[in-house]
């Protein structure tokens, strides 16, 4: 029986003390039921698969998703990383140890994830076999000016060591290689920085001290970054030149014909003062010489009479070889 004295009151702080701690108790063991309870209503509605096993190996937690996906759990338990169920459904399992020596395993479902991921991948190969079968050199540069994307055909037509084309490779540099290999004037250099500076597309034509021309064509890209193709177009010129010379001149003897003779005609006529001469010469029985000799003497015959005229000539003077056994000279001196 509690009294008055010392012992009494000691008696009292204690009774007090009890119930105090027998309240926070039950409220710790309320916030605790709260606490798993909100827990398991996570695990039970997450739509990734969870479980928790003990450090024994046995299974503590295992929600329903988790069920769903694997109906024979137990041997997927020591599994981590991606794996492809055989409905063709992929996981990706992550394992975290527990404070008592168990651990706990989240799986995901990344079977959207990997079909990503094989679109991108197969388009990325799409895109490596073109740049790497296209005719033309490609380099792409960001809005800072280095270099992202190039193929193999941009370093061969400028002998620039691959290595240094890995991405992140400023454009000075490169254009510094180009100029170390003797490939860079300074008007070259001038018309690249006009491109790369302009407000929208261009292109030029760089011509190579070893005679290669190179077709340059420019693009900005929307997101302040710019694309250039490279095409080495030195046989194209060269076929264009010699259909453009056989056009004008004839293909035995390299003289010019009629067409060239009568532009001639044209513009030493509008000059009525300096006065002009047509000479028109034949080659006789030269029909006789081919048939007995055949073609070959015959255009050899031809090339030595051109040979012959055309150094005869005086300055501003022009032969010509207008038909099949004629020649034409125009004389304006």
């Amino acid at each position: 029986t509690r009294g008055r004295d010392e012992l009494g009151a000691l008696l009292a702080a204690m009774e007090v003390m009890r119930t105090n701690i027998a309240t926070m108790m039950a409220q710790e063991v309320s916030l605790r039921r709260v606490a798993q309870i909100r827990l398991a209503d996570a695990i039970g509605t997450s739509r990734e698969g969870v479980l928790v096993v003990d450090a024994a190996g046995a299974v503590v937690v295992a929600n329903p998703r988790l069920i769903k996906l694997f109906p024979a759990l137990a041997a997927l338990l020591g599994c981590a990383g991606d794996i492809c169920l055989p409905g063709g459904t992929w996981l990706r399992i992550s394992r975290s140890e527990t404070q008592d020596g168990g651990a706990v395993a989240i799986y995901s479902d990344i079977t959207a994830l990997k079909q990503r991921e094989w679109e991108l991948q197969s388009t990325n190969e799409c895109f490596d076999a073109a740049l790497s079968n296209m005719s033309q050199g490609l380099c792409l540069f960001d809005a800072q000016d280095r270099l992202r994307v190039s193929n193999p055909q941009f370093a061969a037509l400028y002998g620039i060591d691959p290595a240094l084309l890995r991405p992140g490779t400023p454009y000075t540099w490169i254009m510094a290689a180009k100029t170390a290999l003797g490939q860079m004037t300074e008007s070259d250099a001038a018309a690249h920085a006009a491109l790369r500076l302009g407000a929208g597309p261009g292109a030029f034509l760089h011509h190579l001290p070893d005679g290669r021309a190179i077709a340059i064509s420019h693009e900005p890209l929307p997101g302040g970054g710019w694309v250039r193709t490279y095409e080495d177009v030195s046989e194209r010129r060269r076929a264009e030149a010699q259909v453009h010379h056989l056009a004008r001149h004839d293909a035995v003897t390299g003289l010019p014909n009629r067409l060239v003779l009568a532009e001639h005609v044209e513009q030493a006529a509008a000059r009525p003062r300096a006065g002009f001469a047509l000479l028109a010469l034949g080659l006789h029985d030269f029909k006789i010489v081919s048939d007995m000799f055949g073609y070959a003497v015959a255009d050899a015959v031809l090339r030595r009479v051109a040979e012959r005229l055309v150094a005869a000539m005086g300055d501003g003077d022009l032969a010509t070889r207008p038909g099949t056994d004629e020649f034409a000279v125009l004389l304006t001196n």
